[in-house]
C-alpha cells in the first residue's frame, strides 16, 4: 500500500494529497499526484467503515503523510464505531453525511490529544498537547430529513463549537478557524436551527447553512 500511493521515501513523486471517500459498498481512494491529475483506486467491501479504519492506523506509521480528505456518505455504521484519532496528524477536510450516526467524531473534535512532536525521534520525542484533527481546514457535515435528528445535531454541533473555537478564559487556545465550515440539511432541519446558526457563526464566521434543496448550486470541496 506504501509503493502503491507513493508514500514510501524512495518515490520518485510525492503526493500532494489523498482523497477517501467511503459510500454503501464502495470505498474510492484520489491520490493527486499533480495539479491537475491522480489516480484513482476503488474497492468493494459490505463493510467500508473497517477497510476506512485500517487506512488510518496505516497512515499513522507510514514515513510521509500528505493532507487527507475524508469523506463518510450514505452509510450504515451497522455497529461499526470510528476513532478519529488515527487521522489526527493528516486530516485537512471532513465530510459526514449524517454527524448523529458519528457524534463520537464531534466529540472527538471537541477534545485535546497528546501527540509525540514530529520535529524528534520516536525515542526521545517531546510530547505536546494540541487539538484533535489540528490542521483541519474543511469540513461538511449533511443532516438526513428525520424528525429526532435537528435538536440532537443542534446540541452537539453548539458544543463542538463553543469548546473547540470560544475563546475563553483560562481555557485552552482555540484551534485554527476552518476555511469553510458547510452545514447541509432539509428545510425541516434548517428552521429547527436557526438560533443555532446564530451562534455557531458567531464563533465560526465561515460556517455556512444550506437547505438541501439548494446543495446542487454550490460547490464544495
Amino acid at each position: 500500500m506504501v509503493a502503491l500511493l507513493g508514500l514510501n521515501q524512495q518515490s520518485d513523486t510525492r503526493p500532494l494529497g489523498i482523497s477517501i471517500a467511503a459510500d454503501h459498498q464502495i470505498i474510492d481512494i484520489h491520490v493527486r499526484e499533480h495539479e491537475i491529475g491522480s489516480r484513482v483506486f476503488s474497492f468493494l467491501r459490505p463493510r467500508p467503515l473497517r477497510m476506512v479504519k485500517l487506512l488510518g492506523r496505516f497512515f499513522t506509521v507510514v514515513p510521509f503523510c500528505p493532507p487527507i480528505d475524508l469523506a463518510i456518505r450514505g452509510y450504515e455504521t451497522q455497529g461499526d464505531l470510528f476513532d478519529l484519532a488515527p487521522w489526527s496528524g493528516c486530516l485537512e477536510s471532513l465530510e459526514l453525511s449524517q454527524p448523529t450516526r458519528y457524534l463520537r467524531i464531534m466529540e472527538q473534535l471537541a477534545q485535546r490529544t497528546v501527540a509525540p512532536n514530529g520535529n524528534q525521534t520516536e525515542t526521545s520525542a517531546a510530547r505536546a498537547e494540541d487539538w484533535m484533527c489540528p490542521n483541519l481546514q474543511y469540513i461538511t457535515f449533511r443532516v438526513p430529513e428525520m424528525a429526532s435528528e435537528p435538536d440532537l445535531y443542534g446540541e452537539a454541533l453548539l458544543s463542538l463549537v463553543r469548546t473547540r473555537w470560544s475563546r475563553t478564559d483560562g481555557a485552552p487556545t482555540p484551534a485554527i478557524q476552518p476555511a469553510k465550515f458547510v452545514n447541509i440539511g432539509p428545510e425541516s432541519c434548517y428552521k429547527a436551527l436557526q438560533d443555532v446558526e446564530v451562534e455557531v457563526k458567531r464563533l465560526v464566521p465561515s460556517a455556512v447553512f444550506y437547505r438541501e434543496a439548494l446543495r446542487s448550486r454550490y460547490s464544495f470541496r
